[in-house]
């Protein structure tokens, strides 16, 4: 930015070396660097800090938070001596009447990133969860092409709804969202079932079109049994597979319980939206497909950060569930992958979001089985131990707590016994 057009030093500020300028959180100032060197901390002065950015002379921050009034997770620190020009709501009146010029230039240095907006949101979330494909943004539709899927040979979905004629899914789409490593996967699943679906009807918050997507029926969810991680299995139905909803028209996805409830409905479509060509949104006017089930998933992360406003826990639940999907799918590799950047999602959750001693409870008793699932039995020690000792907790969480702790200590006793064995074998063998 141009700071010579600068009149005056009317809204300047002072900071000295590691002087801290502004705390994560909601702020209402955006800060204009005269002079010096400023950091951007995640997690600042706490065992994970990371510095995100550093800003010098003419480069400007707090931009995000200040115009779309969002939660910051980011913490400003002066790296050294430095001088800022801050602008509050209060006064951004009157700084645009005394400083002229240099308004236009932040303006127009506005204007430049507008285009990045998108991806700059999710950056300044602290949460750059998908690593996209290298390949062109654009999905691409090989043959034969959603026509000819719908051709006389191409085989028909049962529509959840006695009497509608069936739709066929376009088939052959490339998703651009999927990561690296991403392969198709089968689901189980039968979305003719009108025992445990229901075919539900949707005003989409964020286009205000209309469509119908299938959801679990709640009343119809009959536990079967659940896993030593809390994960509870059901009879008949799956309902990770109908846990995010996706309009067909405009693509905007969300959890399901949040869908019509976005924050800001107006905000700037994602970026990586756009590129999604028109095979993309017909997969989601067909009745749910395994593929339409991941691809779901992958958008809702995209727009998360974009249309709410604390979208952090949603962001670390999505990806909870993705990881279990792959998991579902045996699929190793995603599993894991998908498992740690959960992990690293609610980490930044417990760090960074003010919570209630239940909440936090919960927390930890996810966090530890994540650790868990990595094979970190050191930290998945630590946090089951932090949940044991919330106050006021859940009883119930607490017994899981303890009985994970036994878990994991009844494992390290049976590979202390297995490697006593082994030593013993090994000494036995050089005495022969």
């Amino acid at each position: 930015m141009n700071l010579g057009v600068l009149k005056g030093l009317n809204y300047a500020s002072k900071y000295l070396k590691e002087d801290v300028i502004a705390r994560g959180g909601r702020t209402d100032s955006l800060h204009i660097v005269l002079r010096g060197e400023v950091g951007l901390f995640l997690s600042y002065k706490k065992p994970a800090q990371k510095l995100i950015k550093k800003y010098g002379s003419g480069d400007f921050f707090g931009d995000a938070a200040f115009f779309l009034e969002q939660n910051s997770p980011y913490t400003s620190v002066a790296l050294t001596d430095v001088i800022t020009i801050s602008v509050s709501r209060r006064t951004v009146a009157d700084f645009m009447a005394d400083e002229p010029g240099l308004a236009y230039e932040l303006m127009k240095a506005l204007a430049e990133r507008a285009a990045q907006i998108d991806a700059e949101l999710i950056k300044r979330a602290g949460a750059p969860w998908l690593e996209l494909q290298a390949a062109a943004p654009t999905a691409v539709v090989s043959e034969p092409s959603v026509a000819s899927a719908r051709g006389a040979n191409a085989p028909a979905v049962k529509s959840a709804v006695a009497g509608e004629a069936p739709i066929a899914p376009p088939e052959h789409v490339e998703f651009a969202l999927f990561p690296e490593g991403h392969i198709s996967h089968p689901l189980e699943m039968d979305v003719a079932d009108t025992v445990h679906l229901m075919e539900k009807s949707y005003v989409c918050p964020v286009c205000k079109k209309s469509f119908k997507a299938l959801r679990v029926k709640p009343s119809q969810l009959t536990i079967e049994r659940t896993d030593k991680d809390m994960r509870n299995r059901y009879k008949g139905v799956e309902p990770l597979h109908y846990d995010v909803t996706t309009c067909p028209h405009c693509l905007f996805s969300a959890l399901t319980d949040m869908f019509q409830k976005p924050d800001k409905p107006n905000a700037v479509p994602p970026q990586e939206l756009k590129g999604l060509g028109a095979d993309v949104h017909a997969l989601f006017a067909a009745p749910r497909s395994p593929m339409a089930v991941f691809a779901g998933y992958y958008l809702a992360l995209v727009c998360a950060p974009v249309y709410f406003m604390k979208h952090e826990s949603a962001t670390a639940n999505l990806l909870l569930k993705l990881g279990r999907l792959y998991g579902d799918c045996e699929d190793t590799q995603m599993e894991l992958a998908t498992t740690q950047k959960a992990l690293d999602a609610y980490l930044e959750v417990y760090m960074n979001l003010d919570l209630t001693p239940p909440q936090e409870q919960q927390l930890c008793v996810i966090t530890a089985e994540l650790y868990l699932k990595l094979c970190d039995v050191k930290n998945a020690k630590s946090y089951f131990f932090r949940a044991k000792t919330t106050e006021p907790g859940t009883p119930r969480l607490v017994d899981h707590a303890e009985m994970r702790l036994m878990d994991i200590q009844l494992l390290e006793i049976e590979e202390e016994k297995a490697a006593k064995q082994a030593e013993e074998n090994t000494s036995g063998k050089k005495k022969k």
